[in-house]
């Protein structure tokens, strides 16, 4: 395990990013921690701009829109994907506080990480509905299911890599609890 909390949380985030075929980074740099070097904090902005335009291009190919059906998608996936992003922030913030704390996270601690995860989780649920129904209205029920069915792939597919990355809650934490009981 890296030193330093913010060296370690932004290569979690390279490395998730960088697998073959993996799934799109949403957002950029982590809000709540400063990366250690200007390069590394510019490296990791592009890598985040490249797989969001690799996300739009299996999108199009997906979805196969119409021009007339693009003219009307693009701007309501671009407004998603700008509410996406600060969901994918605080994702990322709670990764870095994780980072700072381990391995000697507290009872506290644990419990403001999961309750954060969880909130974002609800909020990425209640967006993605709130853009279908967009979706839907301004093209059709089958689209925005597509889309939905898409972007719920995609999404998954990265925050399973995510999750992968992490090192489990250490075992003297839950020991600690077991024994406070």
């Amino acid at each position: 395990m890296s030193k330093n909390p913010t060296s370690f949380a932004a290569a979690l985030l390279l490395t998730t990013c960088l697998l073959p075929a993996g799934p799109v980074c949403a957002a950029g740099t982590p809000a709540a921690a400063p990366a250690p070097d200007t390069d590394e904090a510019r490296s990791l902005e592009l890598l985040m701009a490249s797989q969001r335009m690799d996300k739009r291009a299996m999108l199009k190919a997906a979805l196969d829109l119409s021009p007339a059906q693009s003219d009307r998608f693009w701007p309501i996936y671009y407004a998603y994907q700008a509410e996406l992003i600060p969901i994918y922030d605080r994702k990322f913030a709670l990764i870095t506080q994780y980072a700072d704390a381990y391995p000697e996270l507290s009872e506290s601690q644990a419990d403001h990480l999961v309750r954060g995860s969880l909130t974002a989780k609800r909020e990425q649920i209640d967006l993605l509905e709130k853009y279908y129904r967009r979706v839907a209205a301004a093209l059709s029920k089958g689209i925005a299911a597509r889309f939905v069915q898409l972007e719920s792939a995609w999404n998954g597919a990265f925050d399973v890599r995510l999750h992968a990355k992490l090192p489990l809650i250490p075992e003297d934490l839950a020991s600690r609890a077991r024994r406070q009981r």
